[in-house]
């Protein structure tokens, strides 16, 4: 497989992408129906918790500088318990995958193409994201760094136009809600985003060229996606209201759609779609690339390219046979995908990381015993 290389500014942008994208739409949903008015504080408390679990990921990609997840797992556990470990991995990023197309196509058929079914939105989506995987990692970093003005143009405009109508009343009383809604929502959230950092060990550190660079952009970018999150939720709450951004499917969307300057500004509600596209198709990307990539590993093939356009259609057809309505697809999301995400995503990497230093630190007892 040619060698690819992802610049250090592509690696920052492809990891803020991935920890906000769907979020930015779904997340004070689902957060204000757990937590009512106290929706803002979760990313604050839940996104430092996941700091440390990207601290683990990037630890890990020091330890294994010239492999990818896939690999790491056949290095630490031997062939057969890392293979099961890459199914594992591979069955979390479909189940994840499907989940977020539905929703995507969901917002689409809803908002933008009214009257086009959803398999043809998917299927003209996915064409968009097999071609990124594959022409390569390299090639899509590159567009996710020339996207980045197009995202934070818009999500400033956003904030800049609704900042001064938060009003702090719709936030009080706090911390009124049972204990165990709190730590639903921290789980949630937690699994939504910290969770994606896994992903990202399929580039990252092989890919990369300056390791310790890598290091700093993923922690960075995962800083910057969390306080998108924040803002955007805290901008729900307390301009929407808990109650009305809790009822919204889209209160993201909802509160760009109550922007109008004048009488003659309006219809800004532009601007969060713009932002969301650009967020979700990365996502969407590096998630359909960890299959390919873990996929390509369990059947010990040579290159993984021929995988893209097989495997982009086969994840169109589960999002259609998947969900029949869009209650389902969240009760997914909540619950299910969630879940998953917690079980998989901590409990591999976990043990990759344990194991490889007990490996390690008997391999250097060895080492000192033969001197």
């Amino acid at each position: 497989m040619m060698h690819q290389h992802v610049s250090t500014p592509g690696l920052f942008a492809l990891t803020m992408y991935s920890t906000c994208s769907t979020s930015l739409l779904s997340l004070p949903l689902i957060l204000g129906t757990m937590v009512q008015q106290d929706a803002w504080m979760i990313p604050l408390i839940a996104g430092s918790a996941g700091y440390l679990f990207v601290l683990l990921i990037c630890k890990l990609g020091l330890l294994y500088p010239n492999k990818n997840l896939f690999d790491m797992t056949i290095t630490a556990f031997g062939t057969a318990c890392g293979q099961v470990c890459n199914a594992l991995l591979v069955l979390l990023a479909i189940l994840t995958l499907f989940t977020v197309m539905n929703y995507s196509a969901g917002f689409i058929s809803s908002h933008i193409l009214v009257s086009t079914p959803n398999e043809w939105i998917l299927a003209i989506s996915m064409t968009v994201v097999i071609y990124g995987v594959f022409l390569g990692t390299e090639t899509y970093s590159m567009f996710a760094i020339l996207s980045t003005p197009f995202f934070f143009l818009p999500y400033v405009l956003l904030i800049a136009l609704k900042m001064p109508e938060a009003d702090g009343s719709l936030l009080l009383p706090m911390l009124q809600q049972p204990i165990t809604d709190y730590v639903s929502a921290f789980l949630f959230y937690f699994s939504i985003t910290a969770i994606n950092a896994v992903f990202l060990l399929t580039f990252f550190p092989q890919m990369a060229g300056d390791k310790k660079k890598a290091v700093q952009v993923i922690k960075l970018g995962y800083i910057f996606g969390n306080v998108i999150l924040f803002i955007m939720t805290f901008l729900c709450t307390s301009v929407l209201g808990p109650h009305y951004m809790s009822t919204s499917y889209y209160p993201a969307f909802v509160l760009a759609q109550r922007i109008a300057l004048g009488g003659f500004v309006e219809r800004v509600e532009v601007l969060i779609t713009v932002i969301w596209f650009i967020t979700i198709y990365f996502k969407i990307t590096v998630y359909l690339t960890a299959i390919i990539y873990g996929v390509g590993r369990l059947s010990n093939l040579e290159t993984y390219k021929p995988l893209s356009l097989p495997i982009g259609m086969l994840m169109v057809m589960l999002t259609v046979l998947a969900f029949s309505n869009t209650a389902e697809d969240l009760f997914y999301y909540r619950y299910i995908v969630s879940t998953l995400s917690l079980m998989i995503g901590i409990t591999i990497p976990s043990a990759l990381l344990i194991t490889t230093i007990i490996k390690k630190k008997r391999h250097a007892s060895k080492g000192g015993v033969a001197k």
